[in-house]
């Protein structure tokens, strides 16, 4: 099993690169997903099958969403892939907070579509609430919860988040501590 997971993870990554070069990577993410889904097959139970299906999934839809096309078949492919990385592992490996990084980003294209993004923000809470129990003071979980109060408007507390991220993690990428620094803005400018 593991050894499909390393095929479909080299396809995953060719997919990408092709990606960025211009080329339709579809025909690579297939390959992956059917990788993936030899592991999945081979260990049901193995929650890295699983969430590898799932980023992928995840992976897709954002960057269809990206140039405009509809990633909503991805995003529910997704969503059940990790529910099932969840089911397989509950308490270790992740998965919880890859499927709340993968409701954030769909509550952020319900958002642009002008549906509510309540309900994947609420799921994405709670996959993070349950993480940081496990492990209280994570820098990923609290940039992850940083990222969701941000798409709330959430000034203040994403301010929070992401500056105990930083504190916990000083190396993290740049990328966040401009998150950090627009949300520092924000809040002084009276956001929540």
């Amino acid at each position: 099993a593991h050894l499909w997971i390393s095929i479909g993870d080299l396809r995953r990554r060719w997919a990408s690169f092709e990606a960025r070069h211009g080329k339709d990577p579809g025909p690579r993410w297939e390959q992956a997903l059917e990788a993936y889904g030899k592991a999945a097959e081979l260990q049901p139970t193995l929650d890295s099958a699983w969430m590898a299906r799932g980023t992928l999934h995840h992976q897709r839809a954002t960057m269809r969403e990206s140039r405009g096309e509809d990633g909503r078949k991805d995003f529910e492919a997704a969503q059940a892939d990790l529910d099932r990385a969840v089911a397989a592992s509950p308490s270790t490996g992740g998965a919880r907070l890859l499927r709340a990084q993968m409701a954030i980003d769909r509550g952020g294209t319900s958002r642009r579509r002008g549906e509510d993004p309540a309900a994947h923000y609420a799921a994405a809470e709670a996959d993070l609430a349950a993480e940081m129990a496990e492990k209280p003071g994570h820098p990923e979980i609290l940039r992850a919860r940083g990222v969701l109060h941000m798409a709330r408007s959430e000034w203040a507390a994403a301010a929070a988040d992401l500056e105990a991220a930083e504190k916990a993690d000083p190396r993290a990428h740049p990328y966040y501590r401009r998150m950090l620094e627009d949300a520092r803005r924000r809040a002084a400018e009276g956001g929540k």
